[in-house]
């Protein structure tokens, strides 16, 4: 049958069932094999008389309902507020007839479980009365036996024991596949990860580097930026620091957007930013005055804990001085100073973070698997997890107390060569790129 005035809808649909039970001004007919307090909610929205609402299912527990005897529960509460409930053999159609005549059909049970689900429904704004469509519901609603009172109580009652053996058991079942399903994840994940690895190998991070210069935004206050190593002088010592050449700010840029339109974007001044050194990839976090760089930190310790799926964790990094196999950043998730912990190694190259290795070390837990595991294999398996750990290591640090560091003379970083200094993205943190002219 073509119905050519009908919506599709990729969606939760209960508020879709609310509405037409409000608008109904005959009847309200629920067919589903599936149901709980959503279905009661549902025909409650109609102000129609109770004998002006029906409900069609299915009361055999072949149909594999997950909460049987809530199931009987909530038909219960429909009897005894008048709805007329009958029972069909085999029913798996899940649709919403009001008025006899309008249909909202679609895989959504009417259950508070389904509206998390993906679920199809077609919602008909035709009149179908007098079509064989509504020929067959009315059949299949004459067809189903009248569910009483009586029936209901003596079916609680008969079933509320094996039902609680059934439930433990499909808790087993839930477990054992989420068990398997986690594995399954994690291993695809790893290959995916390893794939990404090899081919992060076969490609220099020079490559990247220099496509985040290129692909950047964003352009300084001042034009290009150039900075050079020079020694300065105070009263108690000579060091070395990364001057920028005439009047270029390394806190304002302006970013152009892809109308060509310039937004002025402000670094805080003082404020410590992550560096990245091109073509070496080296990594550290400078303090950014206005034109020069002194100081920079290749090591940091958060005070405060870091959250992985839901878990408290010490969280450190380390970039380390000579990057190996393409690895610039080391992530560090402990327990507690001494115990387990976990280092993830990434390569970043200002477009990507690639995922390049794990290790899991310290005292074993006696109990078996710990939080530090849980942890690297949520940031493994879950990019939300994983980008959510990176925007935390690249986020700009505007006061910084309560970490520890490990800093060191800039001389120490930059080479003795001019740089062209330019300002980079990544998951909405600002990084400084250093490239050697």
């Amino acid at each position: 049958m073509v119905v050519p005035n009908s919506e599709f809808m990729a969606r939760d649909v209960a508020k879709t069932w609310f509405k037409r039970a409000r608008d109904a001004e005959s009847s309200v007919r629920i067919y589903s094999p599936y149901l709980d307090q959503l279905a009661l909610t549902v025909l409650n929205k109609s102000t129609l008389e109770p004998a002006a609402k029906s409900v069609v299912t299915d009361l055999s527990p072949q149909s594999g309902t997950q909460d049987y005897v809530a199931q009987l529960k909530t038909l219960r509460r429909l009897v005894a507020g008048g709805v007329l409930v009958r029972s069909l053999p085999r029913l798996h159609a899940k649709m919403l007839l009001t008025d006899d005549r309008f249909v909202t059909v679609g895989s959504q049970n009417f259950t508070r479980y389904a509206r998390e689900s993906k679920e199809t429904t077609v919602k008909s704004h035709a009149d179908l009365s007098g079509t064989g469509f509504l020929d067959q519901l009315e059949a299949w609603y004459r067809e189903a036996t009248p569910v009483t009172l009586e029936f209901l109580d003596e079916l609680i009652a008969a079933v509320i024991e094996p039902a609680k053996l059934a439930a433990a058991a499909q808790l087993k079942l839930t477990e054992a596949y989420e068990v398997v399903g986690a594995t399954q994840q994690l291993r695809l994940a790893e290959e995916l990860a390893r794939r990404s690895r090899d081919q992060a190998r076969r490609i220099p991070i020079s490559h990247g580097l220099e496509q985040a210069r290129r692909a950047t935004r964003y352009r300084n206050a001042a034009a290009s930026v150039f900075a050079h190593l020079r020694t300065r002088e105070s009263t108690a010592r000579r060091y070395w620091t990364l001057e920028v050449s005439g009047d270029g700010d390394l806190n304002r840029w302006v970013h152009v957007d892809d109308a060509g339109r310039r937004h002025e974007r402000q670094l805080v001044r003082g404020a410590m930013y992550p560096i990245l050194l091109n073509p070496q990839g080296r990594l550290a976090f400078v303090t950014v005055p206005t034109s020069t760089i002194t100081f920079a930190w290749r090591g940091l310790s958060w005070g405060r804990p870091y959250m992985v799926a839901g878990i408290p964790l010490h969280l450190s990094v380390n970039f380390p001085d000579e990057v190996t196999d393409g690895k610039n950043l080391l992530v560090r998730l402990s327990q507690k100073d001494g115990e387990r912990y976990a280092t993830i190694a990434f390569r970043f190259d200002g477009l990507s973070a690639t995922l390049m290795e794990t290790e899991v070390g310290g005292d074993p837990d006696p109990w078996g698997r710990t939080h530090v595991e849980d942890s690297v294999a949520a940031i493994v398996v879950d990019e939300r997890a994983r980008n959510a750990l990176l925007a935390e290591v690249f986020e700009e640090i505007r006061h910084p107390t309560n970490f520890k560091n490990d800093r060191y003379s800039i001389d120490r970083l930059f080479s003795f060569t001019w740089h062209e200094i330019t300002l980079i993205e990544f998951l909405g943190r600002y990084v400084l790129l250093a490239s050697e002219c």
